[in-house]
């Protein structure tokens, strides 16, 4: 097993475990709150940046058994592996040399939902003072999620809504700000590159104002980078079993 397959098969819920541990030592008063926006950030960078990393670790895998992918990948580039479009077309191509094999699906979602909703119901043990109607939300996130999650060929079904018409991620896959998944991209953006630093008017009142943004928070955020990351792990694995059945 190679270096890659290491860390692609080490689940980013060790990242929230990790931060669960650093705030047990920090005390839970009045002082701790201007500490939380620097805490929740800081986890919500190292996941985003993980699961880029990941990702991009998958296509090395990939481009190092399928030459055609390999010169396709050289020939048109990689993106930063942050949007939801280049991580869903990364786990179209792993499933797609996959089932070129051997035809595979996850049989059983409530695994992966269960693995998700463990940690953050951790995470909510120990930081719920600090989250207000963030559980409320992500708790109707977790009501829905076996309808988004249950497809074998995408990360998640385009076109499921919660209440409201508010959709996990787009039909045409854009992060434009208009789903869940676009909301936390964007906030990736503007934790990654410092932006808030100089759009101190982020996000606008027009924002704030719609449906959608009462998702903008951290669970939310957390569940949706956890799903990605369990279920790319299972298909992994089933890569991993093939690959050294071909070779």
């Amino acid at each position: 097993m190679s270096k890659h397959s290491d860390f692609i098969l080490k689940p980013q819920s060790s990242i929230l475990q990790d931060a669960i541990n650093v705030f047990a030592l920090i005390d839970n008063g009045m002082t701790s709150y201007p500490a939380k926006e620097y805490f929740m950030q800081s986890t919500f960078l190292k996941m985003t940046g993980a699961q880029e990393q990941k990702f991009k670790c998958v296509v090395w895998e990939l481009a190092t058994v399928d030459y055609t992918y390999r010169y396709e990948l050289l020939r048109e580039g990689l993106g930063e592996c942050s949007a939801y479009k280049d991580k869903n077309s990364i786990f179209i191509k792993l499933t797609d040399y996959i089932n070129q094999k051997q035809v595979y699906t996850i049989n059983n979602y409530y695994d992966i939902i269960n693995n998700a909703t463990n940690i953050i119901n951790k995470f909510c043990f120990k930081f719920g003072q600090y989250l207000g109607n963030s559980i409320k939300y992500y708790d109707e996130v977790v009501a829905k999620t076996n309808s988004f999650i249950n497809d074998p060929k995408e990360l998640f079904k385009a076109n499921e809504h919660l209440s409201g018409n508010i959709g996990i991620v787009s039909k045409n896959k854009n992060d434009d700000g208009n789903n869940i998944y676009g909301l936390l991209w964007k906030h990736r953006n503007r934790c990654a590159h410092n932006l808030q630093s100089y759009q101190d008017n982020s996000p606008s009142f027009a924002e704030l104002d719609k449906p959608l943004y009462k998702f903008y928070n951290y669970l939310v955020f957390f569940y949706l980078l956890l799903l990605i990351d369990y279920k790319l792990i299972e298909y992994y694995k089933k890569f991993i079993e093939i690959t050294k059945q071909v070779f």
